[in-house]
């Protein structure tokens, strides 16, 4: 005999599912490196960064309407008041250095979030203002890894048809020079911003690309 869901019960649901996924990320965050992150929400997910630069998800407390699903947040997001996140982030707050006397010609080095850690910068202080390169795109860096200008370079992505009548709830997959195919992406991947790699990138468990290079 098939049993019907009453409209009372859903509520119940949502809870168990929400409480579910929590408890999920919260026993594997023990383990080595970020936990592999599957979400299950009756409302839809948002997915920002964690301050130790793991990409975690969180449940929409309802059907929200947010266009920046994929800013990652090392802070987390600013939450509206009727629950749903929004495109701002959570300011970082850095606690002081307590550096000894800089002895470092280009300044103390900064960690993801942006704050001082007390370790020398081997790179040359260079300024960008409000600049960030595309994904398929790397910044012009010296044979050291230190950025040399204010510019961009990177590969010339194909532009496929397919994109146009495909609809990938997760994305398009990209291939290992960083520019997106016409296979749909089986899990959320983060949007990354890497240097160089001349043999490509490597991917990760879940199919997405990480700043490793091969070899």
């Amino acid at each position: 005999m098939t049993r019907t869901m009453k409209s009372r019960e859903l509520p119940f649901l949502a809870v168990l599912l929400i409480t579910l996924t929590v408890c999920l990320a919260e026993d594997e965050e023990t383990g080595i490196g970020c936990p592999e992150v599957a979400c299950r929400c009756p409302f839809g997910t948002y997915w920002t960064t964690d301050s130790k630069g793991c990409t975690t998800c969180s449940c929409l407390p309802q059907n929200c309407s947010v266009d920046c699903l994929n800013l990652n947040c090392h802070n987390g997001r600013i939450v509206a008041p009727d629950g749903c996140p929004t495109c701002s982030c959570q300011p970082v707050e850095c606690r002081p250095a307590n550096c000894p006397i800089n002895e470092c010609d280009n300044g103390f080095a900064k960690d993801k979030t942006g704050c001082i850690i007390c370790q020398c910068n081997q790179c040359p202080l260079l300024t960008c203002p409000n600049m960030m390169c595309p994904q398929n795109l790397i910044y012009e860096v010296d044979q050291n890894g230190c950025r040399v200008n204010c510019t961009c370079l990177g590969l010339e992505c194909p532009v496929h048809d397919c994109l146009l009548d495909t609809n990938c709830p997760n994305g398009f997959a990209m291939d290992a020079n960083g520019c997106i195919t016409c296979k749909c992406q089986l899990n959320y991947c983060p949007v990354l911003t890497c240097q160089a790699c001349p043999n490509g990138f490597l991917s990760d468990s879940n199919g997405c690309l990480t700043c490793q290079c091969k070899l």
